[in-house]
């Protein structure tokens, strides 16, 4: 089975959304698409472009367990022409985004009465922004950049044991790590950079 539909105003908007779904002996899948793009309402540099990649996959629903795995990539497209001012002056700045996401839910039915559980997600992303411009007090153009990288995994693991009085005791723990990474450029100094790490263990 499969759905789409899509979209184009003539006043510089786009739209597109496509998806399909099956299933297996082994399971099922779903499989999207997305893309979105206008010129914004400003004359000049305001356009955004959205695009995502989503997909899903579900095994071994059955007796003994099941597990479910998910994927989803997006990147996207700002210009944006102001300044601090908010006066439209700017003819190239600009931020890009790419971001992708990783999910996993697994189950494993020990016994009738008991169910080990674990979950996992992973999230990247990356920023750009870049421009062209001239300083307040300044004549001539400077590049400036800003890059940042990022990223958080996560892990839990459960334990659930069902008791003979319709109640469900639960036990077990979590891992997070997060990592985050900046870059700084200007036309002709060094790269600033600045790393941060996070890490969160539960149990």
């Amino acid at each position: 089975m499969s759905d789409q539909s899509g979209g184009i105003n003539f006043g510089g908007s786009a739209s597109i959304d496509g998806d399909a779904v099956g299933s297996g002996p082994l399971g099922g899948f779903s499989v999207g698409a997305a893309h979105h793009s206008t010129d914004g309402i400003i004359p000049f540099n305001n356009q955004y472009r959205n695009g995502t990649l989503s997909t899903a996959l579900t095994l071994a629903q059955g007796a003994a367990g099941d597990a479910r795995i998910t994927a989803r990539y997006t990147a996207a497209e700002f210009h944006y022409p102001t300044d601090f001012t908010g006066q439209p002056v700017d003819s190239n700045s600009y931020r890009v985004q790419h971001r992708l996401t990783v999910g996993l839910d697994a189950g494993r039915n020990i016994s009738t009465n008991v169910q080990a559980r674990l979950l996992a997600g992973s999230n990247d992303v990356s920023d750009l922004t870049e421009d062209i411009a001239v300083p307040f007090g300044a004549t001539t153009p400077q590049h400036s950049a800003f890059r940042s990288r990022g990223y958080r995994r996560n892990v839990e693991g459960r334990l659930a044991f069902s008791l003979p009085s319709d109640a469900t005791v639960t036990v077990g723990g979590t891992y997070e790590k997060e990592h985050e990474n900046n870059q700084k450029y200007l036309s002709n100094p060094r790269p600033y950079h600045s790393s941060h790490d996070f890490f969160q263990t539960m149990e």
